[in-house]
């Protein structure tokens, strides 16, 4: 997309004060809140999946991980999006 990546580490303290600016605005507009603590808890923390099982049994295989973004990339400028 022609944007520079993030420069700095995202710290916890940010986080949480998302999820409770999240947390007011929701509760103001009487909507669910955007981010919560599961969403800070899945983005900050390391998790790897084993898709072997579902390979196996269906006999799928899955893209690599940088043609997918290539082609969500080139998608989504193709769309003006």
């Amino acid at each position: 997309f022609g944007k520079k990546p993030p420069s700095r580490k995202f710290k916890k303290w940010q986080g949480i004060f998302a999820v409770m600016v999240s947390s007011l605005s929701a509760w103001i507009k009487g909507s669910k809140p955007l981010v919560t603590k599961e969403t800070i808890q899945l983005a900050s923390d390391m998790t790897i999946f084993d898709s072997s099982k579902i390979q196996n049994l269906l006999n799928f295989k899955f893209k690599k991980l940088e043609d997918t973004v290539r082609w969500t990339t080139r998608e989504l400028k193709k769309n003006n999006l």
